[in-house]
């Protein structure tokens, strides 16, 4: 990001000791981040600042994932069903399900989304989900056009976005000043009962996650600190289990061994670790000498059991090596 040529998205075929450009269509757009759809191994999303793009051979051509530029927006009801009085094929499944819920009479219009989308996710049932600048947008195929989806009052950014992996119809979207969740498929939303405190940006909910195997996990990050959830968003609490307050820009579970989490601080730096769900963390950058301690980015390397990618704001990608997941690290 912020990079111009020298920004975009690489590659690595040998667990990260080196690295080849694949940006390819992308142009000097920022990347914010890549996402690889649900029950999809071609296929790989990513978020920018002028919309999303998509490929499918590895990176090497990335297009639009859009309508193309004569396409005219099309009226549909929620969850991507054309109206009755318009002449179509018979609605699938999911358009029946959508239409069924309370707001299925209003119709939208399908558009194409541009400008800075941050964060993707996507549900078994087909739909990926955009956090943009400019709303929530979600699609079960871009070719078709993007919905926004209504939030309500809330008319401005959202910054992150996740889908309980228990129900598609569980929705999380952090916005500027907080939290909104919905229990319906986005058809309503009620803010989240965050104890947040008015400091500066502290409100701004930038990272989301569920716990991959309990969903009633849920864990929130702010530009100050963290806050978790174990009954399902009706009481939150500070996490404070050995994380201090920081720009929390990153949680991620491992898909392998859903306790362990990773979470990062982009601001004053750290690289935390859990074993046990998050009820207690262990900050790696502290037990490790690390190139770079500010963390934008985090993931577990789901074939080699104890590797974790780490991105860095300022020095670049960490591979950091954990034998046993035990607290004590080497890096690489």
């Amino acid at each position: 990001m912020f990079n111009g040529a020298e920004g975009g998205v690489y590659v690595s075929n040998d667990f990260g000791q080196t690295w080849y450009p694949s940006s390819q269509g992308l142009g000097a757009r920022d990347v914010y981040g890549l996402h690889a759809p649900v029950g999809d191994s071609r296929r790989l999303y990513a978020a920018t600042s002028d919309g999303v793009f998509v490929t499918e051979n590895g990176g090497k051509l990335w297009q639009p994932a859009n309508p193309p530029a004569t396409w005219r927006p099309t009226p549909v009801a929620p969850g991507g069903r054309q109206p009755a009085n318009t002449p179509t094929a018979r609605p699938s499944a999911k358009g029946r399900r959508a239409a069924a819920r309370p707001s299925a009479s209003r119709t939208i219009l399908r558009q194409r989304l541009k400008g800075h989308v941050v964060e993707l996710v996507s549900t078994t049932d087909g739909w990926l989900y955009a956090a943009a600048w400019e709303g929530l947008f979600r699609t079960d195929n871009p070719a078709r056009g993007w919905e926004k989806v209504s939030l309500g009052a809330y008319r401005g950014r959202v910054f992150s976005v996740a889908v309980s992996p228990q129900s598609s119809e569980v929705i999380l979207a952090g916005i500027s000043d907080g939290m909104l969740m919905s229990q319906d498929g986005g058809a309503t939303w009620q803010r989240a009962d965050l104890p947040m405190k008015a400091f500066k940006d502290a409100t701004c909910v930038q990272e989301i996650a569920f716990h991959p195997r309990r969903p009633e996990t849920m864990f929130v990050g702010t530009r100050r600190t963290a806050y978790v959830s174990f009954d399902g968003g009706k009481s939150w609490e500070r996490l404070a289990r050995g994380i201090g307050f920081g720009d929390i820009a990153v949680i991620r579970f491992n898909p392998r061994q859903a306790d362990e989490v990773l979470i990062g601080d982009a601001q004053g730096g750290g690289l935390y670790l859990s074993v046990n769900g998050g009820q207690l963390f262990h900050r790696l950058d502290q037990r490790a000498v690390l190139p770079g301690h500010r963390m934008w980015a985090a993931a577990f390397d789901v074939f080699a059991p104890g590797r974790i990618y780490a991105g860095s704001v300022t020095s670049g990608v960490m591979v950091v090596t954990l034998p046993g997941l035990s607290p004590t690290a080497s890096v690489r």
